[in-house]
């Protein structure tokens, strides 16, 4: 699979997350914050960020791997 490919099936896959799903990778991976950070940004658990970004990876690497279908 070509780069570009890849690059724009994974922005498929992004398009296809809610805001609140899209703010938690943004926090995370845009701004480098740790999980303790984003539970506090978010008002919410930090046990609750590292279960929602594990969901969410395996969510967006299936979702990939549909579209590569």
């Amino acid at each position: 699979e070509h780069e570009d490919e890849r690059c724009e099936n994974l922005r498929q896959a992004l398009a296809r997350l809610t805001e609140a799903d899209l703010a938690l990778l943004a926090l995370k991976y845009d701004e480098c914050f740790d999980t303790e950070r984003i539970a506090e940004a978010m008002s919410i658990p930090e046990g609750t960020v590292r279960s929602r970004l594990f969901y969410l990876r395996d969510k967006i690497r299936k979702m990939m791997k549909e579209n590569k279908s």
